[in-house]
């Protein structure tokens, strides 16, 4: 038999190798309280402990985007509170425009600030374009105001011959109301035309007044998956009847000269502007329920699917998991044999058969 430096340092080396790669794993295992080697260690239950792992990054994954959606809501109710603010200020002080020439540049001021909330956009996407989304609902105001003004000069023109102060308080009324002023045949009573201030915001669909001369949004919204079986809508189309009904509103106010007409007539254009007004903020304050709603419903699924990963969570590591304390235990050993060995091996290859001869 024949023993040399060569083989014992051989053997040493091997057994500093061992030694260091278990060092290593326990290190591991001691840092992030996880096996090293998942598939080694859990064997035939390694595919039980991914499921667990994809089921929670899904989970975070929903809640993620559940996040942005959330976000995306929170940014429309502040929107339509402002709208919502402002037309109720200005429906108020509209029962007495007659007293302030300068009302009509109020009032175009409000249409302004209803087009700015209207145009908000969250990361580059318009909230109240519907599926339009990346295109302004309402970029522009002038063409509308000349839409109107036109329907009202015509209106003028033909019921009161080309004079403001021939019109009388009710034909204004009804002018301005939905039904619109009709002109019937003295012989046979029949309908012979109809003006009315709302044919300037009818439709949604292109060709219509409303889509031609004040909204590119799409009627149709957004919809988000919150869920496995639960989706939201995500966007408010500015296409919707409130939005309307304030422009209409505003719109009176902006080009209806107060000025030309007489006491009673003025006051059915402030009557009549605040009552379609006060329509289009009672739908607002509807659409903010909705919008609630939705805001509610993803709070709920939110604490489900976090109950959900959490338990997947608790699943895997339950699974994958050591104990910190004896991982650093045997660590703490490990380092000490491993210091053991070095300074064994290092006496080892400072032996020589030339100190005996």
């Amino acid at each position: 038999m024949t023993i040399s430096n060569l083989s014992f340092t051989a053997s040493q080396y091997k057994n500093l190798q061992k030694l260091q790669a278990q060092l290593n794993k326990s290190v591991t295992e001691a840092t992030n309280s996880r096996y090293a080697d998942v598939g080694l260690s859990l064997g035939r239950l390694t595919g039980t402990a991914v499921n667990y792992r994809v089921q929670e990054t899904s989970f975070e994954s929903q809640l993620q985007t559940n996040k942005v959606v959330s976000n995306r809501l929170e940014l429309i109710d502040d929107a339509l509170t402002a709208i919502n603010k402002t037309a109720t200020d200005m429906k108020s002080s509209a029962l007495v425009a007659k007293k302030y020439p300068q009302y009509s540049s109020l009032a175009k001021s409000g249409l302004e600030q209803l087009q700015g909330a209207l145009n908000t956009a969250d990361g580059g996407l318009y909230v109240f374009s519907g599926m339009a989304a990346d295109k302004a609902p309402m970029p522009a105001i002038d063409k509308g105001l000349k839409s109107a003004q036109d329907n009202y000069d015509l209106f003028v023109k033909e019921v009161g011959g080309g004079q403001a102060q021939n019109i009388t308080a009710e034909q204004m009324t009804q002018y301005l109301s939905e039904a619109g002023y009709s002109v019937k045949d003295p012989v046979t009573n029949a309908v012979v035309k109809t003006y009315s201030f709302f044919d300037t915001v009818k439709g949604s669909t292109p060709g219509t007044p409303w889509a031609d001369n004040w909204s590119n949004a799409s009627s149709t919204s957004t919809v988000a998956t919150i869920s496995k079986t639960e989706t939201v809508e995500t966007s408010v189309s500015a296409n919707n009847d409130a939005f309307r009904k304030l422009v209409a509103g505003y719109s009176m106010l902006s080009v209806i000269d107060l000025t030309k007409l007489t006491d009673a007539v003025k006051d059915a254009v402030s009557v009549q502007a605040s009552t379609t007004m006060t329509a289009g903020t009672d739908k607002i304050t509807a659409e903010q329920a909705l919008v609630g709603m939705r805001q509610s419903r993803i709070e709920a699924v939110n604490t489900a699917l976090t109950s959900q990963k959490d338990v997947a969570e608790t699943a895997y590591s339950d699974l994958e998991g050591v104990d910190p304390y004896e991982a650093s235990q045997r660590m703490n050993a490990l380092e000490l044999q491993l210091n053991a060995a070095m300074a064994a091996t290092a006496r080892i290859q400072k032996i020589s058969i030339l100190d005996y001869i």
